[in-house]
């Protein structure tokens, strides 16, 4: 195990598509940092740092051959992952505060989406600005390419959501949310249609489906003051489900609604990879498995000693990873719902858990100021690497 000091909060985790690597960015009030770990050494085999203050969230290519990092002091850096050299830098002053960066699905692109309501696109080969979109009135919250990178659409807080056009950089189409600002967006595997959640301060929310190509909403719930944090598909692209078992038939725009049995908030959802179990956290310590074909309950009830703040499915679909507030990541058979594994090591609160694409490495970052990568061959659980701060961890 590698023990590395720091003094920054990590606020965002990225595995390279092959698992092989982690990237972490971190702030602070004097500094950013991105840093690189290789998982099979053990060991951070790249860092870069900058003495301001701010936040960095971190993005690979869709080949893993670029490290994308995006900032709140307006800059957006492209960095080559062998080399550890710095491909192209956005300046200071041509962008605002960066909310999230996205790579199109060929890895030519990148979108930033900023506080000042503007969506940059840049020429990753030529390190340079293709064009800047503006249209939103409002800080630019989530960003997502279509499957086929032809369609960008974008949630904002100024009560839209846009459809805009790739190659001619023209918006398609923008759709009115009645004063409810856009917070996360999620494209149907296929790319027809997306689903976003949007809310107010009062708090009011609602979760809708529009046309990626028209912007026409087609399905749309309300759910009051019940705080959504999240939105997901089935793998199959024919359903959208909220963290309040609300299940959408996006075809015919039917909703069925289940009883979670959770006694608390629902903070985290993630669905199977087969598409047919539907996992659960929840504040009132509880994780549960939810049979998707038959709508019934999987018993006997996962349970930690605190609040679960994330689920995580293995790529196989045979274990699932929960993290709690109790300071453990626990991993359950999800066949059997039986207890494989309690990993401790955190000394405060876990608050993220994410599998590796192959599935054999699990990051867990936590409210102690660390992230922890543990390794998983069949049952032998093994730490990484563990990288501590000074504060918490996001995500």
């Amino acid at each position: 195990m590698a023990n590395l000091q720091d003094s920054e909060a990590i606020l965002s985790v990225a595995f390279s598509p092959d698992g092989t690597l982690l990237a972490t960015g971190a702030g602070s009030h004097h500094r950013q940092a991105v840093r690189l770990w290789e998982i099979s050494t053990e060991s951070r085999v790249a860092s870069w740092e900058v003495q301001k203050p701010g936040f960095v969230s971190v993005a690979f290519s869709p080949d893993g051959t670029l490290l994308a990092s995006g900032s709140d002091d307006a800059t957006v850096n492209l960095w080559d992952v062998a080399s550890w050299s710095l491909d192209w830098k956005i300046e200071e002053g041509q962008i605002d505060w960066v909310h999230e960066v996205a790579f199109s699905p060929d890895g030519t692109m990148l979108a930033s989406g900023s506080s000042n309501g503007s969506i940059g696109m840049w020429d990753v080969a030529m390190g340079r600005r293709q064009d800047l979109w503006r249209g939103h009135a409002g800080p630019v919250h989530a960003i997502k390419f279509s499957p086929d990178g032809r369609t960008l659409v974008s949630a904002a807080a100024d009560s839209t959501l846009r459809g805009w056009d790739v190659s001619s950089g023209t918006q398609r189409w923008s759709a009115d949310l009645q004063n409810l600002g856009g917070h996360h967006v999620a494209m149907s595997p296929a790319g027809g249609r997306v689903a976003s959640v949007h809310r107010d301060d009062r708090p009011r929310t609602s979760v809708r489906t529009h046309s990626v190509s028209t912007g026409n909403q087609l399905s749309s719930i309300e759910l009051g003051q019940n705080i959504v944090g999240g939105v997901t598909w089935t793998p199959d692209g024919e359903t959208v489900i909220t963290g309040q078992y609300r299940f959408w038939d996006t075809h015919t725009g039917s909703i069925r609604e289940y009883d979670s049995g959770h006694l608390g908030l629902t903070t985290s959802l993630a669905v199977a990879p087969n598409g047919n179990t539907l996992a659960s956290g929840s504040y009132d310590n509880t994780v549960r498995l939810f049979d998707i074909p038959t709508a019934s309950r999987l018993y006997p009830t996962m349970k930690h000693s605190d609040d679960v703040m994330e689920v995580a499915f293995s790529s196989d679909g045979t274990v699932l990873a929960s993290a709690s507030l109790d300071g453990t990541i626990r991993l359950w058979n999800t066949h059997s719902r039986a207890l494989m594994r309690n990993l401790t090591g955190h000394d405060r609160g876990v608050t993220s858990v994410a599998f590796s694409p192959d599935g054999i490495k699990l990051a867990s970052g936590s409210r102690d100021g660390s992230v922890r990568v543990w390794h998983c061959y069949g049952c032998s659980i093994r730490l990484t690497f563990v990288e501590t701060i000074q504060d918490q961890v996001f995500t």
